[in-house]
Parts: structure tokens; C-alpha cells; sequence
């Protein structure tokens, strides 16, 4: 199963270092990067390991100027995207998510895990195109979401940990 990172508009220049290197981390096949036109000048964009990882293959990046020329790369590549949003039709990534929702990713090839902009959050244009939508559930008080690098990690986390288990009960 081939995972892939979307990162969609985010403004903030470390963010988008730190989700680069949080692709590699986690063994993203690709990161998907829409926009980002100001960071993707800026020298430096890659950390050293993320260039690393790249250079030995072991993760790709792809740039896209507009969401509808990754939407049609998504759709020709059959790709399941799950958007990271606080919505009311978002469900809790809790232990269990990716084991309750296995039906719908069990067929899948590959799947793509969509962040959004670091103040709106994903397009609602954009929600419209994922498959699912999760949420991760805080218990006090603050803050109404997380950093998108520290949602990111926690997603992928949950995905690897139910890859993991799928491979030992197969």
C-alpha cells in the first residue's frame, strides 16, 4: 500500500520543512504539494535528509500549480484521499479508525492523507474529494486545533500502526 502526503497551501516556510521531513519519516511514497509558489523559491525548501531520502528513492515530490491538476493526479492514480479537518462529518482517529474504516481502504492501492492550510484549515472545494475525514480528538483545554507537522505525524503514526497490524493478521 503506497502512502502519499498531501500539503495544500501552507503558508508557513518551517511547516512545510517539517512535513517534508515527517513524508520521509513515515516512508510517503510522494509528497503531493499544491501552490506553495513563495516557499518552493525560497532556497533551502528540502532538508538535508529529505534530499537524502529523495535521492535514494525512497520519497518523491511532486508540485502542482493548481488543486485540480493534483485532483487529476489523485483520480488517474487511483488514490483514496482522507482529509485532517475539523468538520462535523469528520470521525475520531482514534486506535481503531483505521481498523473500522478498513472496508473502505481495503481495496485500496494507495492511499493519500490531505492537510490543509495552517488558518483555514482543507478548501471546502477540497473536503468535497475525500473519501473520509478524521479529526484528532483533544482532551483540555486551548488551542481548537494542533500544528498541521504535529497533526500530520499523528495521522501517519495511526496509518503505520494499522498497516502493521494488518501485515501481522494476514
Amino acid at each position: 500500500m503506497n502512502l502519499y502526503l498531501v500539503v495544500c497551501n501552507i503558508q508557513k516556510y518551517n511547516n512545510v520543512r517539517a512535513l517534508l521531513l515527517t513524508a520521509a519519516a513515515f516512508g510517503c511514497l510522494e509528497v503531493l504539494m499544491v501552490g506553495q509558489q513563495k516557499n518552493r523559491d525560497r532556497d533551502g525548501l528540502f532538508p538535508p535528509q529529505f534530499d537524502e531520502a529523495k535521492q535514494e528513492g525512497m520519497v518523491g515530490i511532486r508540485h502542482f500549480t493548481k488543486w485540480t491538476e493534483c485532483l487529476s493526479y489523485i483520480e488517474e492514480n487511483s488514490i483514496c484521499m482522507i482529509g485532517v479537518e475539523i468538520d462535523d462529518k469528520s470521525q475520531v482517529l482514534d486506535e481503531n479508525y483505521f481498523e473500522r474504516n478498513g472496508d473502505m481502504l481495503q481495496n485500496q492501492n494507495n492511499i493519500a492523507i490531505l492537510m490543509g492550510n495552517e488558518g483555514q484549515g482543507i478548501h471546502p472545494k477540497h473536503l468535497q474529494e475525500c473519501k473520509a475525514l478524521v479529526r484528532i480528538p483533544q482532551y483540555g483545554a486551548g488551542t481548537a486545533s494542533l500544528n498541521v507537522n504535529v497533526a500530520a505525524n499523528i495521522v501517519l503514526y495511526r496509518f503505520h500502526q494499522w498497516k502493521q497490524n494488518c501485515a501481522v493478521t494476514s
